[in-house]
């Protein structure tokens, strides 16, 4: 039986851009890393891993454990320098029942009884597979919030994955980068600091839709998680391009018994066919807004440390120039604004008086979601996973 990983483990993996899976994982004959990198610097990357990187030590290590260890761990070690591009030791597996498991600092297990088939999306080798980012959201959300959940489900449903990369794989990259640029590897770009430094957020295609995760939810058959992803799927709002995006999209769209401003009908990053002067004016066709209402607003992230030019299709006076022309009123935001209680509440009046919508006080207990919202908002977005 094939080793499947899930949980958090899988989680990480998902965030693991395909150029990082490809020079960890690839075998060194392959052609589209023989395409993009040298033998030599691939052969230095891995030593490097090998030598800095806690799972690969652990995966490495001789002695009498492995020699007891099972089919799990040896598939888990097989493959330690793919997994180690994106998570540390202990990996998180399935296993039929509890009585599969064994104790073991490589591998944690966790026990599911359906056919492992319903639940995997990807094998990563021809021992080691990884569960679909469905059935990876339900396992979370079995011990999440809703909040948490929606937030999870944000990023999966979202353009965006934050990739925290270890250290040899992070200066490999920047070296990279500096010396040319990365390829833009199965339809992965990275955002960049002004200063040019690599940044942890990643633009991609979303990797699953809220109809998915409710389609899967509806058929899973695990009961654990399954009743908060679906409520999840009907919360999240797709295509957000950041953490940002999705804290403000959030704090304005949820209802507010969970804490939000039930200001939603928005879109993440809509595309806006321009005309007339507006297309003259960008010489574009296209502008995409971060959250938009119909014809009517647009909300512009501003001030945020890193950008994609591969993303961009203008800049952020442009787009927004081009905009006003069509009549949408475009409101810049900060993420200073939305952090701050008092200052939200000055944007929520705008964005209300804007759409028409009358704004009522919320109650004491909508007023105690709020704040335990704020709470679950702003972490740290790449430690979400994890809390």
């Amino acid at each position: 039986m094939e080793t499947v990983i899930c949980d958090i483990s899988a989680f990480e993996f998902w965030r693991i851009p395909p150029v990082a899976r490809l020079l960890t994982g690839a075998p060194a004959d392959d052609a589209d890393l023989q395409r993009h990198f040298s033998r030599s610097e691939i052969e230095r990357l891995r030593f490097d891993m090998l030598q800095e990187l806690s799972l690969c030590k652990a995966c490495l290590s001789d002695g009498a454990k492995w020699r007891r260890s099972g089919q799990v761990s040896q598939a888990v070690r097989d493959a330690c320098l793919l997994l180690a591009s994106g998570m540390s030791a202990p990996v998180d597996v399935l296993v039929g029942s509890a009585k599969d498991a064994h104790a073991s600092t490589v591998v944690r297990f966790h026990a599911w009884g359906g056919a492992l088939q319903v639940v995997t999306s990807m094998h990563l080798t021809d021992e080691l597979a990884v569960t679909s980012p469905a059935y990876t959201l339900q396992q979370l959300a079995g011990r999440s919030s809703l909040i948490k959940t929606v937030m999870l489900a944000s990023e999966l449903c979202g353009s965006f994955a934050v990739y925290r990369a270890p250290a040899p794989i992070r200066r490999f990259l920047q070296r990279r980068l500096e010396a040319g640029g990365l390829p833009r590897y199965g339809g992965w770009s990275p955002c960049t600091t002004p200063d040019g430094k690599l940044s942890e957020l990643w633009i991609r295609e979303p990797l699953v839709t809220p109809a998915e995760l409710a389609a899967f939810a509806e058929r899973s058959e695990s009961s654990r998680g399954r009743k908060r992803l679906l409520r999840a799927a009907e919360l999240v709002c797709p295509e957000a391009a950041s953490p940002f995006e999705v804290q403000m999209g959030m704090l304005l769209g949820l209802p507010k018994r969970l804490g939000g401003e039930g200001l939603g009908g928005f879109e993440h990053n809509k595309r806006i066919l321009l005309s007339g002067k507006a297309r003259l004016l960008a010489n574009r066709d296209c502008c995409y807004g971060d959250l938009v209402w119909g014809e009517e607003l647009d909300l512009e992230c501003q001030g945020l440390a890193f950008h994609n030019n591969q993303r961009s299709y203008l800049s952020d006076s442009e787009r927004m120039t081009a905009l006003e022309l069509m009549g949408y009123q475009v409101l810049p935001v900060t993420h200073e604004q939305i952090r701050s209680p008092d200052r939200f509440d000055a944007l929520c009046e705008i964005v209300a008086q804007s759409l028409g919508k009358p704004r009522k006080q919320k109650t004491a207990s909508q007023m105690v979601a709020t704040r335990d919202l704020r709470s679950q908002l702003f972490v740290d977005w790449h430690d979400l996973v994890f809390d």
